[in-house]
């Protein structure tokens, strides 16, 4: 699940069930959480996310910007 908050210019996105997870500031600009017992990624926040990825937004569509988000995640995950 994806959802932008246009006013603090954050994008959060929910790949599991996050009732049971933390944060961590694993990649600069980007929250990483994860279940607190299997430590399985459930989602993430990235911060300013129009001011960091704008030229891919202009010239891009969504799929493409998340390729882009996911490229340093790759790391933490």
């Amino acid at each position: 699940m994806l959802n932008y908050d246009k006013q603090n210019d954050m994008l959060y996105v929910s790949i599991a069930d996050n009732s049971n997870s933390y944060g961590a500031d694993e990649v600069k600009n980007i929250t990483v959480f994860r279940d607190v017992d299997s430590d399985n990624v459930t989602g993430f926040m990235v911060f300013d996310f129009i001011r960091n990825f704008a030229t891919q937004i202009e010239r891009s569509d969504i799929e493409s910007i998340l390729e882009e988000i996911k490229k340093p995640l790759q790391h933490a995950v």
